[in-house]
């Protein structure tokens, strides 16, 4: 488990935050969340290497993996 995730939703068309997008783990948790008026969103107690959905209105989803990475 990762005991947080942090991240940033950003516009790909013109790099502003994205204000209320939804950020779902899928695995049997459901872990979510949405993005802050910055575009940040924050999870915990997500699986290692799940799979984690980005959407938002009119959007069509995003699908990312997380692996651990140290620093």
């Amino acid at each position: 488990f990762f005991s947080q995730v942090k991240g940033k939703v950003l516009s790909e068309e013109d790099g502003l935050p994205v204000v209320g997008a939804t950020i779902i783990v899928e695995d049997p948790s459901n872990i979510r969340t949405i993005t802050d008026n910055n575009g940040n969103f924050q999870l915990s107690d997500v699986p290692k290497d799940s799979r984690v959905r980005i959407s938002y209105v009119g959007w069509k989803p995003s699908f990312c993996i997380l692996h651990l990475i140290c620093r």
